[in-house]
């Protein structure tokens, strides 16, 4: 009897030593490197009291508040981590149910003869909790009544131990998106769009590293994009000026977009049957580094120049001339024999609030752009308008409406 109790003991204190091992290992592995357990004292001598989130709990819908609260009282000890209002979308909100599989099989491609798109970017997902996205039923019949075709989305992944993600919210919003969107006879038109942290700052890393993941996070969304019949996506727009901002020298730059557009494609199309549009913005960069604007036109459907001169820093006149870039891009782009279009046109950034000038003009801005392209040759295959609630801009969004109303009838 002794024996088999001592033996019983032994068994407890193995037991209790086991997962005190476990628990050193796998919850200390989890904090940022340097740093002790939550109520522990960082490597830098601060004392840290209370609860201290890993990574993981970070993304736990139900502790995303607490994360917050917490990151944004420590961030040298949340690595990676991104403000609510810095990241545009709330990042953590309860998913929504994804579509069915019977949803999925009802869907059919949809191609418009001209591409008259209004892109939503990231106000699909809302600015914060409680908010709703910009794709709603009344939207929706708004969107259709002024004469859009296609509506552009953009997907915005976080990484996580070198490898790509939707957050689980931010995924459902995506997928339940489209199906409004193709149920309105829509067409549906998908953008990537990555790099850490808020424009201009936004920083990619190492591209050896970047590469291989983002690719590869590419070919599995992409098969998913397929299976909802997308139409259009964009491997990641404006890759040209991202790079750019990235701490790369000149010809690091170069070479990793020479690479990237072709090698990114390819990816797109293991799992994509439908067309790929490759988005640009910076001209000059391109004029001046053929080679780029060649990859960018490799192994393409369309490709995009994204406009959007700052209104307030020059006066109608030079504002006007700053979309002769339409005709010099169309003109480069017809040396390849590659169909063209605008791939956005802005006058103010998504969740910015809009200057009192671009209220006060808006209409004869907006007309700056729209003349400019119906004069282009070869004629463009589409043009692309940001944010629908810029028609609410008061007093001339209506009339702004109304003006891209009469525009798509000449297009």
């Amino acid at each position: 009897m002794r024996l088999k109790i001592l033996t019983i003991l032994i068994f407890i204190v193995a037991l209790g030593a086991a997962g005190f091992f476990v628990y050193q290992h796998f919850f200390h592995s989890n904090l940022p490197e340097g740093k002790e357990g939550a109520g522990g004292i960082s490597s830098e001598g601060t004392q840290e009291e209370g609860w201290r989130p890993t990574e993981a709990e970070c993304r736990n819908p139900e502790l995303q508040q607490k994360c917050d609260e917490y990151c944004s009282q420590h961030p040298d000890a949340c690595p990676g981590w991104i403000s609510p209002d810095k990241r545009g979308a709330f990042s953590g909100a309860q998913p929504l149910a994804l579509p069915s599989k019977e949803e999925k099989a009802s869907l059919m491609r949809n191609y418009p003869s001209t591409i008259k798109a209004i892109n939503e970017g990231p106000a699909i997902y809302g600015t914060g909790p409680g908010t709703g996205g910009s794709i709603t039923n009344e939207n929706l019949e708004k969107i259709k009544d002024t004469g859009f075709n296609t509506v552009q989305l953009f997907i915005m992944p976080a990484q996580e131990d070198g490898k790509f993600y939707i957050d689980p919210y931010n995924e459902s919003v995506l997928f339940n998106d489209i199906i409004k969107v193709k149920k309105s006879n829509l067409a549906a038109w998908v953008a990537f769009t990555y790099a850490s942290g808020p424009a201009p700052e936004q920083k990619i890393g190492s591209y050896n590293k970047f590469k291989p993941a983002f690719l590869e996070f590419v070919k599995k969304i992409s098969k998913e994009l397929e299976e909802y019949k997308v139409e259009y996506i964009t491997v990641h727009t404006e890759p040209d000026l991202i790079f750019q901002k990235q701490e790369w020298g000149g010809t690091e730059v170069k070479n990793n977009l020479i690479d990237f557009f072709p090698s990114g494609n390819i990816a797109a199309r293991e799992n994509f049957s439908g067309k790929i549009i490759n988005k640009v913005t910076d001209l000059n960069y391109l004029s001046r580094n053929g080679e780029v604007l060649d990859a960018a036109l490799e192994d393409v459907d369309i490709v995009a120049i994204d406009v959007g001169p700052p209104p307030n820093q020059m006066n109608l006149e030079i504002y006007r001339k700053e979309f002769d870039s339409y005709q010099k891009f169309a003109s480069l782009t017809a040396e390849k024999n590659v169909p063209w279009m605008v791939g956005e046109y802005w006058m103010t950034d998504f969740f910015q609030a809009p200057s009192s000038y671009v209220k006060k003009n808006q209409v004869q801005l907006a007309r700056a752009s729209f003349d400019a392209y119906l004069k282009t040759l070869p004629k463009g295959a589409g043009y692309t308008w940001n944010d629908f609630s810029t028609f609410s801009l008061e007093p001339n969004g209506e009339a702004t409406r109304l003006a891209i109303k009469d525009f798509f009838s000449k297009m």
